[in-house]
């Protein structure tokens, strides 16, 4: 099982991302958006924290409003986000420390995740997901 997988969508990307549960799922589609935001090996040494706080009406919604968020937080600050450490993650509620690094600029202008056909599917071993990443 691959934890990512970035294919192209009718102009813009999809990101299919999939971990044995919800905490790996998010991570896993974290490391996805990252690999489009810089291709380049970054330092894994955390030169900022940043904390998260994120309350949604359903596990669809909390992972795209999670990525948008890391989207908005890394282009106000200019910083990549490597990991997300979570104290706390639910169906509807997340918080957490995201570790990043300072970066110059972005291999790619993600702009935001959709909302539009989000669901995390869990599957018998695992969970799954499909967004489209606007660019």
């Amino acid at each position: 099982m691959k934890p990512f997988e970035i294919i192209p969508h009718e102009g813009d990307l999809c990101l299919k991302a999939a971990g044995k549960n919800q905490r790996e799922l998010f991570r896993n589609a974290l490391l996805g958006i990252n690999s489009l935001l810089s291709r380049a090996e970054n330092s894994r040494t955390a030169t900022s924290q940043r904390e998260i706080k994120i309350s949604s009406e359903n596990v669809d919604s909390l992972l795209v409003d999670f990525l948008n968020e890391i989207l908005s937080m890394a282009h106000l600050n200019n910083e990549f986000y490597f990991d997300c450490i979570f104290s706390s993650l639910t169906q509807t509620d997340l918080e957490g420390k995201l570790l990043g690094t300072r970066v110059d600029i972005f291999d790619e202008d993600v702009k935001s995740v959709s909302h539009h056909k989000a669901e995390v599917i869990k599957h018998a071993d695992r969970y799954s997901v499909m967004l489209i990443l606007n660019i």
